[in-house]
């Protein structure tokens, strides 16, 4: 019998919270910008095409930020940024801040392709692995690993190009990547658009799913003792749905993601293993009122039709399937596996009854016709036990709106006229789930190609991933009003800081572009898409005797915000405007670096 997964739940650590925080005081304490001017260059910046138009689309480009921070040469107050300019280049920026001082390489490091020969090109991305190897992506074509020395501003050298023909012209994001016993491991993530019969099948059954679907490679490059690289094994991911993120365990033996949909493995240079067709079934397996908790099949019932899924092995073939029905019998098989067999829970149309396989879901569909729609069934199959029925979302649904009439002793009245049991204008932004989809973090093993662990995040939406060399991302997620910071090192989510408030304080910043903190917590920060960062610090205990106007009760801490705009004052006789949209921020202990088409800053904090 196969493994079950391992069931995660959100542990909050509740001395991490602070019941009595009562918001954030607007503090006018200067903050003073240092700016360097990027000289002959500009941010190089890749904006949406009209064919990258979907919510998955959106969600990668979100994530991508124009400023590459080198934690791993960064020290002693010496913090190194590398931007992709216009023109293609990688050039280096340094700030001090001891001298509170910039400088910039006076030459590129190399380069990239950035002309868009592609409407679904993906932006650019620089990757340290180490304080030697550097992982380049143009987004499109190429992906490039380079040797570097930290200490010189000379050329990096190529070590290796791969070979990105599985993309198949969609273009890519490089999201993560380690050095383990050896071996780079990157993660890139794209879009696909689905197939011709994927869509058509869509619009047979009248479903709301994308056309597109994301794909996730995960690359394992082979290190010689002579620093040679090459490409050891490819594997392809899918996960439908949307994905929010996703990033490598500090082992590189599992990929961490958080989306709608359950990952799968559908490609694998080593090979793919072979998936159980059907789980070995034991009543051991089963609860106190004989129902198996884990099922061989799913089925429901929409008025006349009965929809029965099944799970696929990789290798099972069309012509490998047999199907036999009568009006009141079954027989569906594989090979000399039974699948369903036997007497019917109602009669059926024989002639109607029909079944599909899906490869992209590696998924068995039976679809049946009852004879009379208003036949109840309560079995697929009489005596059969292994399946589970899961009942039709839009009975639930009415289900639950008749309730409601009932249960709700007052109502609003809504923008239609019509009478709501809530005030939809008091909702949050971040209290809506797109498409009402259930959000999920996943740990998927590589060598055994399953889900090994998974956590249930619906309701907590993601405000944002903190990347860190050597480690598997960080993430904060909305609990209640909230930011609660989850490490994933241990691989399970441990809750380790929390910036109050900060999911009610983002919800209200439409304009927000990118979201971040520093790595001890001490504040967080929100850039909007304009000229515009707000920092929230965490309380501190005030050192005079200050006073609640309303209650008199003592203050005793005080948590500030405080507001940075980057608009300046341009010189009449200056003819070059200033482009001070943010273009990417990286958070830092001692200061904040915010990125613009044509300048990086530096805000000394603390």
């Amino acid at each position: 019998m196969s493994k079950e997964k391992e069931l995660l739940d959100l542990k909050v650590e509740q001395s991490l919270l602070d019941a009595n925080f009562d918001g954030y005081k607007l503090s006018l304490d200067p903050l003073s910008l240092k700016e360097l001017e990027l000289k002959d260059a500009e941010t190089y910046v890749l904006d949406p095409s009209s064919a990258q138009f979907s919510i998955q689309h959106l969600k990668i480009f979100a994530q991508a930020n124009c400023i590459f921070f080198d934690e791993v040469t960064s020290k002693d107050g010496v913090f190194n940024f590398y931007i992709i300019t216009s023109s293609g280049s990688i050039v280096r920026v340094t700030y001090n801040c001891n001298t509170l001082s910039w400088q910039q390489s006076p030459t590129a490091l190399t380069s990239i392709d950035v002309s868009v020969s592609s409407d679904f090109s993906l932006p650019p991305t620089v990757l340290f692995v180490n304080n030697r190897l550097v992982a380049v992506s143009d987004g499109k074509t190429s992906l490039s690993i380079y040797m570097r020395d930290a200490s010189s501003d000379e050329p990096w050298k190529k070590m290796h190009s791969v070979d990105v023909n599985f993309v198949e012209g969609n273009g890519f994001m490089l999201v993560d990547g380690k050095l383990v016993d050896e071996h780079v491991h990157l993660l890139l993530q794209t879009v696909r658009e689905k197939s011709k019969e994927e869509k058509e099948q869509l619009q047979h059954k009248e479903t709301k799913e994308s056309p597109f679907h994301n794909l996730i490679f995960w690359l394992t490059l082979a290190v010689d003792p002579d620093g040679n690289i090459s490409t050891s094994r490819i594997r392809t991911i899918s996960q439908k749905g949307h994905v929010e993120m996703c990033t490598l365990d500090a082992k590189c033996e599992n990929v961490i993601s958080i989306g709608s949909k359950h990952p799968e493995v559908i490609a694998d240079s080593a090979g793919l293993k072979q998936r159980e067709l059907v789980k070995d079934i034991d009543m051991k397996d089963a609860d106190a009122e004989g129902e198996i908790t884990n099922p061989v099949y799913f089925w429901k019932v929409k008025d006349d039709e009965i929809t029965v899924t099944f799970a696929l092995g990789e290798h099972v073939k069309k012509e490998d399937i047999k199907f036999q029905i009568g009006v009141q019998t079954i027989l569906l098989s594989i090979g000399d596996i039974v699948l369903l067999g036997g007497k019917l829970g109602g009669s059926v149309k024989p002639n109607d009854c029909i079944w599909t396989v899906s490869d992209q879901k590696m998924t068995l569909e039976l679809t049946l016709f009852k004879t009379f729609a208003e036949d109840r069934w309560d079995e697929l199959v009489v005596g059969d036990k292994r399946g589970r029925f899961e009942p039709d979302p839009e009975v639930i649904a009415q289900a639950a709106d008749l309730l409601e009439r009932f249960t709700s002793d007052k109502k609003a009245m809504g923008a239609s006229g019509a009478n709501e049991n809530f005030n939809a204008d008091q909702l949050e932004e971040c209290d809506m789930q797109i498409d009402d989809e259930l959000q999920t973090m996943y740990w998927l093993n590589g060598d055994n190609q399953t889900v090994i662990k998974q956590a249930d995040i619906t309701g907590h939406q993601l405000l944002f991933v903190d990347r860190r060399v050597g480690q598997p991302a960080g993430i904060c997620l909305r609990h209640d009003v909230d930011g609660v910071f989850w490490s994933l090192n241990d691989g399970k989510p441990v809750h380790i800081k929390t910036f109050n408030a900060f999911g009610y304080v983002q919800a209200s910043k439409q304009l927000r572009k990118f979201s971040s903190a520093s790595p001890s917590g001490s504040y967080a920060v929100i850039a909007e898409n304009n000229n515009h960062a707000f920092v929230y610090w965490q309380a501190t205990a005030v050192s005079t005797d200050l006073r609640n106007r309303k209650t008199n009760t003592a203050v005793k801490e005080i948590a500030k915000q405080q507001v940075i705009s980057l608009k300046r004052q341009e010189d009449a006789f200056e003819m070059k405007k200033h482009d001070t949209s943010i273009q990417g921020i990286y958070a830092a202990d001692e200061a904040l670096f915010i990125l613009t088409k044509d300048a990086i800053y530096a805000t000394k904090l603390g």
